[in-house]
């Protein structure tokens, strides 16, 4: 009877220990899977940025050629290029810190950029990387 006994705990000790095993390995893959969900998630968010950028700079453009248009001075056209720069410089590093502030804590190290220029090279490369 003592042998059976025996088994019956080995096989509890196997049955649990699987089930151990089976909940460590699903954690792994479940968080690899998170964050490939994450990193596609990211470059389409930086992606629409991109786009977002170069239609402000199209606005600006016209709004810079449509005071040139408007006989405006050489002046009042160099103040007026300053503020479209800094406003789409500042709109830049706002977005991007939105973008890392918003980024849950587990998944910083995801990100591969902290400014507009880093992230931009960042979906250049991850763009001709995955283009082949």
């Amino acid at each position: 009877m003592e042998a059976a006994d025996m088994n019956t705990v080995e096989a509890f000790m196997w049955f649990f220990g699987g089930i151990f095993t089976y909940r460590i390995i699903t954690s792994i893959i479940n968080y690899g899977h998170m964050v490939g969900v994450y990193n596609e998630m990211l470059l389409t968010i930086l992606s629409l940025l991109a786009l977002a950028d170069e239609n402000f700079q199209k606005a600006g453009k016209i709004c810079y050629n449509t005071s040139v248009t408007a006989g405006k001075s050489e002046e009042d056209l160099a103040k007026e290029q300053e503020n479209i720069d800094f406003n789409l410089k500042l709109w830049r590093n706002l977005v991007i810190m939105n973008v890392m502030k918003m980024t849950p804590t587990k998944f910083r190290s995801v990100l591969k950029f902290n400014s507009w220029n880093s992230a931009m090279k960042y979906l250049k490369e991850t763009r001709e990387r995955n283009v082949i």
